[in-house]
């Protein structure tokens, strides 16, 4: 149970404003849930700031989320108010005639006559079992869920948002970087066909090199496909239309400053207490686990206290008289233990949705422990895969440079400079993917760990 409630203390912890009409888990959770989250600011950019900011208030996956946790609260509080006496005001009018022909008959027998009466009621359930008790535990570990859910869809919002800024400024890094290497295949062309006219080239190095233009030309289309879809996405994510963020983010800029991974406390530890989705199975197990109190008081009798007090009269007029008040006091015993074969198949019932909330609380945890390590493996990996696709391409670079000069100088022939560019290009277009990948990959290793 001590583990248990940990869960449901896991919503108190950031307090940050006060709202002085909800409970402490309720004003806790909407704490969280308006205020920003930091450890997403760690890349500096105030464009990808913003989009995260707008992403928070206005994402309808998080506007969902947010109208569930409403609705837990209002059960808690529903759940915390069974423990106080349940009033019910009723005012009837009546005008009837009684049959000659009953057993008993009235005062008013074959005739018509006027009843009223005001009644104000009240129902106290005595929690001597602790079903109420329960009642009420059941309803604040379904909040502290809902409000790990939404924590999660946050988490979840602001990393796809990231995820696809990095998609839209790489991909944009790599339509420049394919633009510039267009641009320099368009000069060699020019320059062979020069070569061609003036006798020392041939027309076949004039068609390769614009072989090679145009095809480097026809990487563009895809990549500016690609910028464009990022747009739109980041669109949705932040619930705008994409015109104003399309504009916006038209320019192109570099990838920001990825941090380093090693210093994020990374233990198994952080993970369970800090990722919303194995808080949010903990709470749900938590919540079946009462679940079994509430069916179990069924096998004892529910006593109810009851009290009425009001006026009754045969005219309006006289309500207000002394003689027309009336009280009743009494208890009330319900008891579904005769039914022995349906409290049974209920607790049952119960006992088995424990246990699949346990079977799916250590799958959740599992998952958990996979997605971390996956994602470490895949960060080692893409940052090996960048430092050395980096030094490849600084190296391609001195050697296209020094192929154009060779050849311009007439040491070598056109094969050797197209063979050169043609490989600068590959491996630049290779880097620049390379630094996405690495970016996505920080950004899947921040979503596996649950940093808020």
């Amino acid at each position: 149970k001590k583990a248990f409630e940990h869960s449901l203390d896991s919503s108190k912890r950031d307090p940050a404003q006060s709202a002085t009409d909800l409970s402490a888990p309720e004003q806790n959770a909407l704490e969280q849930n308006v205020a920003s989250s930091s450890a997403w600011a760690v890349f500096k950019d105030d464009t990808l700031d913003a989009l995260r900011q707008q992403a928070l208030e206005h994402n309808t996956d998080i506007a969902i989320a947010y109208a569930n946790w409403l609705r837990a609260s209002t059960t808690v509080r529903d759940a915390q108010l069974d423990f106080w006496p349940q009033p019910l005001t009723t005012a009837q009018f009546d005008e009837k005639e009684d049959s000659m022909n009953e057993a008993f008959p009235a005062v008013h027998q074959g005739e018509a006559y006027q009843s009223h009466r005001i009644t104000q009621s009240f129902n106290w359930e005595l929690d001597v079992v602790g079903r109420v008790r329960r009642l009420s535990e059941s309803a604040r570990a379904a909040l502290s869920a809902q409000t790990q859910e939404l924590m999660q869809w946050k988490m979840l919002t602001q990393a796809e948002v990231v995820r696809y800024y990095f998609i839209l400024r790489g991909t944009q890094s790599q339509l420049a970087s394919t633009r510039t290497n267009a641009q320099g295949q368009r000069e060699t062309w020019e320059l062979t066909q020069s070569r061609f006219e003036a006798g020392a080239a041939t027309p076949i190095d004039v068609q390769r090199a614009k072989s090679q233009y145009y095809a480097t030309l026809a990487a563009l289309p895809p990549l500016e496909r690609t910028i464009v879809a990022a747009q739109q996405r980041l669109a949705v994510l932040t619930g705008v239309e994409s015109a104003p963020w399309r504009e916006r983010l038209k320019a192109s800029t570099p990838l920001p400053v990825i941090p380093d991974p090693a210093q994020w406390d990374i233990t198994p530890q952080r993970i369970l207490q800090h990722r919303p989705d194995v808080l949010a199975a903990e709470a749900r197990l938590h919540q079946a686990t009462a679940d079994i109190g509430v069916v179990q008081a069924q096998w004892y009798p529910r006593l109810t206290l009851l009290a009425d007090a009001g006026l009754a009269s045969e005219n309006v007029s006289d309500l207000g008289d002394g003689d027309s008040v009336f009280t009743l006091l009494g208890v009330g015993v319900q008891w579904s233990g005769l039914g022995v074969f349906r409290v049974k198949n209920r607790v049952k019932r119960a006992k088995a949705l424990a246990e699949q909330a346990h079977a799916e609380y250590k799958k959740v945890v599992l998952l958990a422990f996979e997605e971390v390590e996956n994602a470490l493996v895949n960060h080692r990996s893409t940052r090996a895969i960048t430092q050395s696709l980096a030094l490849s391409a600084e190296a391609a670079r001195s050697a296209a440079r020094l192929a154009r000069e060779r050849y311009e100088g007439g040491v070598i022939g056109f094969i050797e400079v197209l063979d050169a560019e043609k490989r600068l290009l590959d491996l630049e277009s290779q880097l620049a993917a390379a630094k996405t990948q690495e970016a996505l990959a920080v950004v899947a290793l921040m979503r596996s760990v649950a940093l808020q």
